[in-house]
């Protein structure tokens, strides 16, 4: 299977939100979305995958979860905690990730299209930001267009 970033996912960020879209402020092209409090500790960034070529997987919860793991080794981020996988809408899978930083990654589907929602933020910060709990009700909020 063999992936390539696009940008057609949408999310709605309740009125009043304190995060905001800063990707135009982010070095070269194609950046993913980045969002981020004025106060903040971390950054979330969403990235939808198209499709190019192979066999798309099931875009169900074990698919995504195994992908999720997959990513997770690939990208050296160690073992996966605090996984949850819900059946959706959108269907999602879950996992932090704890190193040199604090690291939670979503992968989320409406059962064809599949995008990529990761948050990032010192160790220290992790706990009590509250950040992990917002961005968690911002990824629920993706669909895909």
């Amino acid at each position: 299977m063999q992936l390539k970033p696009s940008r057609s996912a949408r999310f709605l960020l309740p009125p009043g939100s304190p995060w905001s879209d800063v990707t135009h402020e982010l070095a070269g092209e194609g950046a993913p979305l980045t969002l981020v409090k004025d106060d903040g500790v971390g950054a979330l960034q969403i990235t939808e995958a198209q499709f190019v070529s192979g066999a798309a997987p099931g875009a169900d919860s074990p698919t995504l979860l195994s992908m999720l793991r997959e990513f997770g080794e690939s990208a050296a981020l160690g073992q996966a905690t605090d996984t949850h996988a819900e059946a959706g809408p959108p269907i999602v899978a879950a996992a932090s990730f704890v190193g040199e930083a604090y690291v939670r990654l979503w992968y989320l589907s409406d059962g064809e299209n599949i995008a990529l929602a990761t948050y990032t933020c010192a160790l220290e910060n992790a706990a009590q930001s509250g950040e992990v709990a917002e961005c968690e009700a911002i990824v629920r909020t993706v669909r895909f267009v």
